[in-house]
């Protein structure tokens, strides 16, 4: 069996012509004042959805699909002076879904020669931004929610096929990196504070990590490019700093901090490894290599 091409499915689409522009659904809802909505379906684009609602002051909205098949775009903003973009082009049956409650939330999605992925982003408070980019892969999710102000999100799947990204946000001025590419990766963080940082990069196939912040000003960093790994970074306090590296395969690591200014550093290059790191009270340093 050939392996599937997004290049080649996106050419085809592109070729398609005037036959692919046609069909097209677009509904808008505005209450309120100086709010403005665009969708734009009129370049190659056939049996895409895009709905757009605004109650509120001064929102922005805008949907783009073009050189796409089958794709929907949900957009509603609750407030005043939110902003929303989604783009899907050179693509089919991809999804992307926005809810904004509250004032300045910014989220912006693109879906770039992507098949069949779907993206989810809720904001709920003041002045939370949110990028998701999704492209040259198929079947990925990214799930992001973030509450209260201020925070910051990236999830980025490049070449990435049947991945899974999610972002939880509870509180103010946190920050979040998720970058997947290759097979079947699995990247969960969560942030409850003020100030908190985490990125989280997968590689190769078949990862698996979960990062948990509860506190002010904890960091975690986590690579994992080979297969089969597992990792879970648990910090609870202020200034934790964890970072976890898994370069072999069938790796597993646990990292958990209790209390403030603990350093935890975590490799593994070598297959079949277990690290625990347990950390509680203040200033301690661990470091193992495997």
């Amino acid at each position: 069996m050939k392996t599937f091409s997004p290049i080649a499915a996106a050419i085809l689409i592109a070729a398609s012509g005037t036959v692919m522009a046609d069909n097209n659904t677009a509904l808008q809802t505005q209450l309120g004042g100086g709010n403005h909505a665009t969708s734009d379906q009129a370049t190659f684009a056939a049996y895409n959805l895009s709905s757009q609602t605004q109650i509120g002051f001064v929102n922005k909205a805008d949907a783009t699909q073009a050189f796409h098949l089958g794709g929907k775009i949900y957009q509603v903003q609750l407030g005043i002076y939110n902003k929303a973009s989604a783009t899907q082009v050179a693509g089919i049956g991809n999804m992307s879904s926005s809810l904004q409650v509250g004032i300045g939330n910014d989220s912006d999605t693109v879906q770039a020669v992507e098949f069949f992925s779907h993206a989810y982003t809720d904001q709920y408070g003041k002045g939370n931004k949110s990028y998701t980019l999704q492209t040259f892969g198929a079947g990925n999710h990214s799930n992001v929610l973030q509450i209260g102000k201020s925070n910051k999100q990236s999830t980025t799947q490049i070449l990435s096929f049947g991945s899974n990204a999610s972002t939880t946000q509870l509180g103010d001025y946190n920050m979040a990196h998720t970058t997947q590419s290759g097979v079947s990766q699995d990247s969960d963080i969560l942030q409850a504070g003020i100030g908190n940082y985490a990125d989280v990069m997968q590689s190769n196939k078949n990862n698996t990590s979960f990062v948990g912040q509860a506190g002010i000003a904890n960091i975690a960093h986590v690579n994992q490019s080979g297969k089969d790994n597992v990792q879970l970074t648990l910090q609870g306090g202020i200034l934790n700093i964890a970072s976890t590296n898994q370069y072999g395969n069938d790796n597993f690591s646990l990292t958990a901090q209790v209390g403030l200014f603990n350093q935890h550093y975590t490799t593994q290059f070598t297959d079949n490894n277990v690290a625990v790191g347990l950390q509680a009270g203040g200033g301690n340093l661990g470091v193992i290599v495997q």
